[in-house]
């Protein structure tokens, strides 16, 4: 078997990922804006395709996948990634709010509920979650100045 990846590079193993399945072309290469698992069989001389799109649970954030049911992240490899409890917490309520900005004073009240804080610890978490997904632009989450952060990624 053969598996596409989203660099179009050909690898061989069972599965692949390739955005937007339905631009494939006659060569099995695609280009597209949406991550699905892509395997690829041959039955009696027909290539068939199996599209497995993302749990609804499941968000794409650059490399990483969050799974908001599971509490966990994985990476591009499918290896899971390590979040302190607060980390994944304040990170899956920006998810909730996907491409709002969200407040710092909404993010505190919600992670920590019932203690006090500074926004020292909301920043801890903020720099964890984005070594975790690997985000150096700034890109995935982003920072609003003067209001708080958004969370861009998955639809």
């Amino acid at each position: 078997m053969i598996s596409f990846w989203l660099d179009g590079a050909a690898r061989s193993g069972p599965t692949g990922f390739l955005d937007r399945p339905d631009r494939i072309a006659n060569d099995g290469f695609a280009a597209s804006d949406t991550c699905c698992k892509v395997t690829r069989r041959k039955l009696s001389g027909v290539e068939s395709i199996k599209r497995n799109s993302l749990k609804s649970s499941e968000i794409q954030l650059g490399d990483c996948v969050l799974d908001t049911d599971a509490r966990s992240l994985t990476d591009g490899r499918g290896q899971p990634v390590d979040l302190r409890y607060q980390s994944m917490s304040v990170l899956l309520a920006l998810a909730e709010r996907r491409g709002q900005t969200v407040s710092r004073q909404t993010l505190i009240e919600t992670v920590w509920p019932s203690t006090h804080v500074s926004d020292d610890s909301l920043s801890q978490c903020i720099a964890d979650i984005r070594r975790a997904l690997g985000d150096e632009g700034r890109r995935v989450l982003e920072t609003v100045p003067r209001k708080g952060y958004r969370l861009n990624g998955g639809a």
